[in-house]
């Protein structure tokens, strides 16, 4: 029995920079902000309200579908419509061929950024599956063979797949790795006299500077630990 997957771009967001930066060079941020907003909920307004003409009119499987707001909002329909950089599709750069598929920037007025972002930002764009037992899900944390596989078939060096993928990496990248085992152990204590220890209220070293407060990385705890010995 054949089976469809459909794809969507859809935006709220043209000429809403405009209207924004027209409250903003006002000194008025909250229309400004609040603009934003309204864009936003409007493209995810107008995703819902496509989603559900497909169920009931394009593809009609569910042409007698009757669900409360409750009932949308809890998605206790058919189907489901996924969307690159979201859990159950990490990699952003597959927007590029659902752009291509649908010729969005010509037929919608939306671009990809060099980042795979959308522009204007009040855009949605996903895929549609219609099958009564597809459902949302999050890839999990995934290992060094499962990229290779991958950046093979995207024909991508291992490298690239692991920049795009990072998020979802179950390792740390060789480079990065042999970088992060260097500044463990040059943060480790030493055997040196505590007079020849760096003072404990020493300013950290940069990279320790630029974690976010609360970091329990292992750089940080050897970092730490050094720093009371020093104490």
């Amino acid at each position: 029995m054949p089976d469809y997957v459909g794809a969507f771009v859809v935006t709220a967001g043209i000429g809403e920079d405009v209207v924004a930066d027209r409250f903003k060079n006002a000194n008025d941020d909250y229309s400004s902000i609040l603009c934003k907003a309204l864009a936003d909920r409007l493209a995810e307004a107008f995703a819902e309200r496509m989603h559900a003409r497909v169920r009931r009119e394009f593809w009609g499987y569910a042409p007698d579908e009757a669900l409360t707001p409750d009932q949308l909002i809890l998605e206790q329909y058919q189907g489901i419509r996924p969307a690159p950089g979201y859990p159950a599709q990490p990699d952003h750069t597959e927007k590029a061929t659902l752009f291509a598929l649908l010729d969005a920037e010509k037929n919608v007025g939306v671009k990809l950024t060099e980042s795979f972002a959308m522009w204007p930002g009040s855009s949605v764009s996903g895929l549609y599956f219609s099958h009564p037992e597809s459902f949302y899900f999050g890839v999990g944390k995934i290992e060094r063979d499962q990229v290779e596989d991958y950046a093979a078939r995207k024909r991508w060096s291992v490298a690239e797949a692991e920049r795009w993928l990072a998020p979802v990496l179950n390792y740390i990248p060789a480079k990065d790795q042999s970088a992060q085992e260097r500044l463990v152990k040059g943060a480790m204590p030493t055997l040196a006299p505590p007079s020849t220890v760096a003072p404990a209220n020493d300013v950290a070293i940069e990279t320790i500077a630029s974690h976010p407060p609360g970091c329990n990385c292992a750089v940080h705890l050897a970092w730490r630990k050094k720093a009371a010995r020093a104490g």
